[in-house]
Order: C-alpha cells, then sequence, then structure tokens
C-alpha cells in the first residue's frame, strides 16, 4: 500500500511542528497500523526542525513510535566510523 499525500496551505515557508503533528504523522500512524501492524518499525525523519521539535518528539513518544534520535542520524555522523573506514 501507499499512503496519500498530505497537500495542504500553511502560513509559512516550512511545515510547523503543529502541522506535521496534527495533519502529516497520525496519516502515517494509520499507514502504519493498516500496513505494518506486526512488523518492527523505526521512524527515521530527516533533520527538519519540525521532523525533530519537541512537540513531535511527545507525539511519537505518545503513540509508541520509536525515531531514530537526532544525534544518531547519520547526516550528524562521521560516515568514516559508520562504514568502518578508519
Amino acid at each position: 500500500g501507499i499512503s496519500q499525500p498530505y497537500v495542504g496551505r500553511v502560513r509559512a515557508e516550512a511545515v510547523t511542528a503543529e502541522v506535521y503533528t496534527q495533519r502529516c504523522l497520525p496519516k502515517l500512524l494509520n499507514f502504519i497500523n493498516t500496513y505494518h501492524a506486526y512488523d518492527n518499525i523505526i521512524f527515521w525523519p530527516d533533520l527538519a526542525s519540525s521532523h525533530y521539535a519537541l512537540r513531535t518528539r511527545n507525539w511519537l513518544e505518545q503513540h509508541g513510535m520509536p525515531f531514530v534520535p537526532r544525534n544518531d542520524n547519520p547526516p550528524n555522523q562521521d560516515l568514516s566510523k559508520l562504514f568502518g573506514l578508519n
């Protein structure tokens, strides 16, 4: 299955944590519950500020959705260590 895209108007250039937690993440959770209810999943967001806002992290925790912490997200890691190149 493929989730339906969310297209909506926002007042600023970037999606805020409010829009993200109220409109995007509930659709993601519904998709996961429908198609991956028995799978081990981890949410791996990019580094957009709304994806790691306190409001977003609280929402993810309240809904039991594990996620990659910001500091462990690969763009924040030394790739030579990640791939054992040292």
